[in-house]
C-alpha cells in the first residue's frame, strides 16, 4: 500500500474533480532556550517528538486551568451597631467626605 501525504491526497483529489480544502496552521513560540533543550532532551528520552511533548503540557495546563474552582471571598462583619448615629442616612460620598477631611480632598 502506497503512503500519500495530505497535499499528494489532496492533489489526487482534486484531479478526480472533488474540492479539498488543506488548512494547516503552524505557530512560532519564544520560549528560553534552557527550557526548549530540556524538552527536546526528554522528547527524546520519551521516543516522542516535541510537538507532541508541546501538545501534551499546553493539555495539562488547559486543563488544570478550567478545573480550578473560582475564589470565593468571605465578607468582613463586624459585631457592632452599624453606623454611628451622626453617618445614618448618609451617602458614601458623603461618608468619605467626611473622611478625608483635612487630608486635600
Amino acid at each position: 500500500m502506497i503512503q500519500l501525504n495530505a497535499f499528494t491526497q489532496a492533489a489526487v483529489l482534486i484531479n478526480t474533480g472533488v474540492w479539498v480544502t488543506i488548512c494547516i496552521m503552524k505557530t512560532t513560540i519564544d520560549i528560553s532556550d534552557h527550557l526548549l533543550q530540556r524538552a527536546k532532551d526528554l522528547a527524546q528520552d520519551e521516543n516522542t517528538s516535541l510537538k507532541e511533548l508541546t501538545e501534551q503540557g499546553l493539555e495539562l495546563v488547559i486543563e488544570k486551568h478550567l478545573s480550578r474552582k473560582p475564589h470565593v471571598v468571605k465578607p468582613v462583619v463586624f459585631d457592632g451597631q452599624g453606623l454611628s448615629p451622626v453617618f445614618k442616612g448618609k451617602s458614601w460620598a458623603e461618608i468619605r467626605d467626611e473622611i478625608y477631611r483635612g487630608y486635600g480632598s
